[in-house]
């Protein structure tokens, strides 16, 4: 039994000295793994993706986002717009019964950062009237390759990266200019 207990400690020294080498506890492993593609007024130098949001063929809204590699935890920007649905639409997915919109209905849909990992962002969606969220989901925004996703037949999600580096700039303030302004 006397020959665990300087095991035991030497593993709690152990541990320690890495708590305070790292003052977050974690490794340079986690560090390293925890950079991840962000959707954030911080991307001051972006690498943009055209997010296109079409109905039955029409683009309904289109924005240009920027993305950059950062830790996790800036994740803070969202975005909203509002559409008048000149038809009905029919929502179905992941349901047992479908709820119809009727035409001529204005619906919102609310954009967040979802999630990142190592090789895109993760954009969170819904879609709202105006005493319920009707759906969501989560659409993959690649900085390398083009990305559809499909809400429900004739609603899709599409992003595609816009190559090269661009500077946006900064405001008067000294403020990053930001492509899509998050709401706030």
């Amino acid at each position: 039994m006397k020959h665990i207990l300087p095991s035991i400690q030497a593993t709690l020294m152990a541990l320690l000295l890495l708590a305070i080498a790292s003052p977050d506890g974690a490794t340079a492993e986690t560090r390293a793994s925890d950079v991840v593609w962000v959707w954030s007024p911080v991307c001051t130098e972006a690498t943009f993706v055209r997010l296109q949001v079409r109905f039955d063929g029409t683009t309904i809204h289109t924005a240009r986002l920027p993305l950059c590699r950062r830790g996790r935890g800036i994740e803070t920007a969202t975005a909203n717009f509002r559409y008048r649905f000149p038809k009905a639409l029919v929502l179905q997915a992941d349901r047992e019964e479908s709820e119809s919109i009727a035409a001529g209905s204005t619906l919102e849909f609310d954009l967040w950062q979802a999630g990142g990992e190592a090789g895109l962002a993760l954009l969170g969606y819904s879609l709202s009237s105006r005493d319920k969220v009707l759906l969501n989901g989560v659409h993959p925004l690649s900085p390398t390759r083009r990305t559809t996703t499909v809400i429900e037949q004739g609603l899709l999600i599409e992003s595609w990266p816009v190559f090269g580096r661009q500077q946006i700039g900064t405001d008067r303030k000294g403020l990053p200019l930001f492509p899509l302004c998050p709401r706030g």
